[in-house]
């Protein structure tokens, strides 16, 4: 399958994903009791922002290995900021996920 259509794809069922841990109840750690389902929220909304930034490099024209390693760029200046916590940690995963998944 093309990257572009792959992207397209990871990014359309994390944020169905996304929206269906919102609509469950999941919009706040207090209302999942471990948080678990938030972060399964936060893991898919880092994926579906990674997703995103490699659609946009690839509209700009760029080739796959170059689309990838752009959206892996931004990522990594989005992400290096020092950030704590298990909401971040989940994002971070889904998004580091996402790069690993695409090419990255």
């Amino acid at each position: 399958m093309p990257l572009a259509e792959r992207a397209k794809t990871m990014q359309e069922r994390s944020l169905e994903l996304v929206e269906d841990h919102l609509a469950a109840g999941a919009a706040r750690p207090s209302n999942t009791g471990s948080g678990s389902a938030f972060h399964a929220g936060r893991y898919h909304e880092g994926r579906a922002f990674v997703a995103a930034q490699v659609l946009r490099a690839l509209h700009r024209g760029l080739s796959d290995a170059d689309a990838v390693a752009a959206a892996g760029q931004r990522w990594q200046r989005m992400t290096g900021r020092s950030r704590s916590g298990e909401e971040w940690a989940a994002y971070r995963s889904g998004g580091d996920d996402a790069l690993r998944d695409l090419g990255g």
